[in-house]
């Protein structure tokens, strides 16, 4: 990775990891905080950001704004505060101070499966951005289809009648830019809906 961009407000932690990256043969670009790196935004590279930056940036990463893979790093992080970056979109989370070994190897793994991990998170936003688009009854049309739903079964469930159910659903498969009920529901687990769906539950 030749380009490693460091936002963190801390002068020492930015000058230490400065330092290291260095030495590891890549070149570091430093910024104070994320409002300064969003100034830049620049689209290649690594992203190693302290955890009191890392909620802002994360969020830019899920909307798509930031195309960079992203690693957090803090002193004595709780489990949770793991948890929840990386279930953000963050690669890896690291503890300060981070050994010169460790982030060698952390590195090299954030060049194998960044762009894996960017391209999933991209689809996931462009799932959510269209899921959004729909209707409510739209949208309980497709979570009625996660269960395999047929058109008289979602009917039945919906207490609309088939011929409404068409109707939806032509316009939730328009919405979605879906050419089948596979891709709608493909589109469906990437924007996460399975997670709030429950089949016992009824509108």
């Amino acid at each position: 990775m030749s380009f490693i961009h460091i936002v963190d407000q801390d002068t020492r932690r930015r000058a230490t990891l400065s330092r290291k990256i260095l030495e590891l043969r890549s070149h570091a670009e430093i910024y104070e905080d994320c409002s300064e790196f969003t100034q830049r935004l620049p689209h290649e590279g690594l992203l190693l950001v302290a955890n009191d930056e890392a909620p802002s940036l994360l969020e830019l990463l899920n909307e798509g704004s930031i195309e960079l893979p992203l690693i957090v790093y803090a002193e004595h992080p709780d489990m949770s505060e793991v948890v929840e970056a990386v279930q953000s979109g963050a690669l890896d989370f690291l503890e300060w101070p981070i050994a010169q070994e460790r982030l060698r190897d952390v590195l090299q793994r954030a060049e194998e499966l960044g762009t894996r991990k960017i391209a999933q998170i991209r689809k996931r936003t462009a799932a959510r951005n269209r899921v959004s688009a729909l209707s409510p009854r739209e949208r309980d049309v497709l979570l009625a289809l996660l269960d395999g739903g047929s058109n008289k079964t979602i009917a039945e469930q919906l207490a609309i009648s088939p011929r409404t159910v068409e109707i939806h659903r032509g316009n939730m498969m328009r919405k979605l830019g879906a050419v089948s009920s596979g891709d709608a529901v493909r589109i469906a687990l990437y924007a996460g809906l399975d997670a709030d769906y429950d089949p016992k539950a009824r509108p």
